[in-house]
């Protein structure tokens, strides 16, 4: 009786409780059907035919002699603008990163790992600024929970900030005086002013002043400021989650408000912060052509420029007696400010009363170092 092939144990051998064994070498089994094989065969020449056409297309793809001298034509069309008015090539290099809303409304560079980089490249509608206010908001509550809160009279906030224009922003220009007295007197939303910057305005500021109700010790001038530094601080910690350009400004006033106590590691930090919040807001990207597309105004964008310089300046001062001649000359410049908004670097500058001498012999090798960087030459 022939096997019927049924694994493990074929019908014949369990009807006759025997073992199952099968000799491939006796099989006589019928070949495979007709109909089977010229399946098989078209099938196989199908996948030659589909082989032959990509052979076909590669050879096409390859170009001749005759088509090599037309290359120039081509390339000189990328670099003309198209029919939108829109140039190719600033499309192709865009998106090597680009600025872009993000979630938290405010702009974002986007470098070219990220996919955020392929999104609209300029912003129809000013975003919120909520996520900012909400962190600004549990910073103060903290502030208050830890009594670090300092109340301070409208009189002598109006002190500290002629004192810090007339002392501090006119070597280490971080700040827009223009846009910052919009915000302040509550002239625009608010976007240049923060509780976080007026803290280290006012922190800094008091060290150029005599009076002792800034000191946290009133018989030791070392101490003036210190209240508002804690308290910007405490700040910081909080805005640094949702950062804005004041969130930059106040990290890189902090940094040399902490280095003018001998903190130069310290202040270091705060610098090197500011300069990677400043680098994520994309105040490193030039935006003189955004001003036409987009509802930024001249002065929005001048004043990223600025503390974008002023963030520059604290961060390569910081180590500069650590760095060689080599890596001083191989330092990249921000992109250049207008020439006007520059020319408080060439008043007159004062020396300070004695008890902010201190403060004044830093802040002269800051000058030093700057008048330095400004007379070896752009890289």
């Amino acid at each position: 009786m022939k096997c019927d092939g049924v694994q493990p144990v074929c019908g014949f051998c369990q009807r006759n409780r025997t073992e199952c064994n099968f000799a491939h070498e006796e099989n006589k089994r019928r070949p495979p059907s007709k109909k089977f094989v010229e399946s098989l065969q078209a099938r196989i020449r199908h996948l030659e035919e589909q082989l032959a056409a990509a052979e076909s297309r590669a050879t096409a793809e390859v170009p001749s002699c005759d088509t090599i001298n037309d290359t120039t034509d081509v390339q000189s069309d990328l670099t003309a603008p198209n029919e939108d008015g829109e140039d190719p090539l600033s499309n192709i290099t865009a998106l090597v990163g680009r600025l872009n809303v993000a979630d938290d409304g405010q702009l974002h560079y986007f470098g070219s790992q990220s996919s955020y980089n392929l999104l609209k490249k300029h912003a129809d509608d000013v975003a919120s600024l909520e996520p900012s206010l909400k962190m600004q908001r549990q910073g103060l509550a903290a502030a208050a929970q830890l009594d670090k809160l300092v109340a301070i009279p409208a009189e002598l906030q109006q002190h500290l900030l002629e004192l810090y224009w007339q002392w501090q922003n006119p070597w280490n220009y971080v700040i827009h005086k223009g846009a910052f007295m919009k915000s302040f007197r509550g002239e625009d939303d608010g976007r240049h002013c923060s509780p976080l910057l007026l803290s280290s305005i006012f922190a800094i500021a008091a060290r150029y002043s005599d009076r002792a109700e800034l000191r946290s010790i009133p018989d030791d001038p070392s101490t003036a400021g210190d209240a508002f530094c804690d308290q910007a601080k405490i700040l910081l910690l909080y805005e640094s989650e949702a950062p804005t350009i004041t969130t930059v400004q106040a990290a890189c006033i902090l940094a040399l408000r902490i280095m003018s106590d001998g903190k130069e590691a310290l202040g270091w930090l705060y610098a090197g912060n500011a300069t990677r919040m400043a680098h994520n807001l994309g105040l490193h990207v030039d935006l003189s052509d955004w001003t036409s597309n987009t509802p930024m105004s001249p002065e929005e964008v001048e004043a990223r420029k600025v503390t974008w310089w002023g963030c520059y300046v604290v961060d390569n001062y910081a180590p500069n007696s650590k760095l060689s001649s080599h890596e001083m000359e191989t330092m990249s410049l921000p992109p250049a400010l207008t020439g006007a908004k520059t020319t408080s670097m060439q008043q007159r500058v004062d020396i300070p009363r004695q008890k902010s001498q201190g403060c004044f012999d830093y802040t002269s090798s800051i000058i030093l170092w700057y008048v330095i960087c400004t007379t070896r030459g752009t890289p």
